[in-house]
């Protein structure tokens, strides 16, 4: 067997094949770090997006007969993130048996309010009043009701109202 002389120019050589493979293996490693920390950014924004909960506590329908049907539901809602947000705009949906849709808006507060701000992790209790007027009620079969609440940051929230009591107009007082 004969002996290998290396050159000076392959100790460079074998030294950049070396430089090489260290760049590679850093490469992999600021990637696989590289997409840990976009999954925690992806998972931080999620979390700090505006999410809430409604439940109606108690709902009631006032047949005040030639004049309106007022409902009346008395509604939680509950900030569930990490961020305030305000209830913008809420409305009562009513889809009839004939798949007619009515939507009804600007509810009103029984205490005067007009904007809902919700701290992180508080709730909100009120009663909203929506008006419906009667020559409307009067005509229609209602067959699905539903509350839908908008928050400033365009976040919608319906919630199906299964059971409403209903009252004529001498027994509201």
């Amino acid at each position: 067997m004969g002996n290998i002389v290396l050159t000076p120019s392959d100790y460079i050589n074998i030294g950049c094949c070396g430089v090489a493979v260290v760049s590679a293996i850093i490469a992999v490693i600021s990637c696989v770090i590289s997409k840990k920390q976009y999954k925690l950014q992806v998972a931080q924004f999620d979390a700090s997006k505006p999410q809430y909960n409604v439940s109606v506590k108690k709902s009631v329908l006032r047949k005040q007969i030639d004049s309106c049907a007022r409902y009346s539901f008395d509604v939680c809602i509950s900030n569930i993130s990490d961020n305030p947000t305000s209830i913008r705009c809420s409305s009562l949906e009513i889809y009839t048996l004939d798949n007619a849709r009515y939507v009804f808006q600007e509810a009103r507060l029984s205490r005067g309010e007009i904007d809902i701000n919700i701290e992180p992790h508080n709730s909100f209790t009120g009663e909203f009043v929506f008006e419906v007027p009667w020559n409307i009620y009067d005509v229609i079969s209602i067959e699905k009701t539903f509350l839908e609440f908008k928050d400033i940051h365009e976040v919608e929230y319906k919630e199906q109202v299964i059971f409403i009591e209903e009252k004529y107009e001498e027994d509201c007082f």
